[in-house]
């Protein structure tokens, strides 16, 4: 592995670190919350989404309880990967 390859992996594993430590850290907010009272009555669409936020919340609950974090790691993973992703996309390619 070259240089920007370790650099790009440092520092997702850096953000992915202070994205867990903020994420089952704060409280809820109110987007949040009503999110994850969606989680728990599963349908196909709600009222003003789609239903993917749903099924991740009852996803990462299922995993890590009902917890800020439980809300958020999925969310949380998503962005690191897409950041990852963004990353490699944009790094010269021989």
């Amino acid at each position: 592995m070259n240089k920007i390859t370790i650099s790009i992996l440092a520092s997702l594993t850096f953000f992915f670190l202070v994205q867990i430590i903020w994420g089952s850290s704060l409280p809820l907010t109110e987007d949040e919350a009503y999110y994850w009272v969606w989680s728990k009555q599963l349908d196909l669409g709600y009222f003003d989404h789609p239903p993917m936020i749903a099924y991740q919340i009852a996803a990462g609950c299922a995993i890590f309880g009902d917890t800020e974090l439980g809300v958020r790691i999925f969310p949380i993973l998503l962005g690191v990967g897409s950041y990852g992703l963004l990353a490699w996309s944009a790094k010269d390619k021989p």
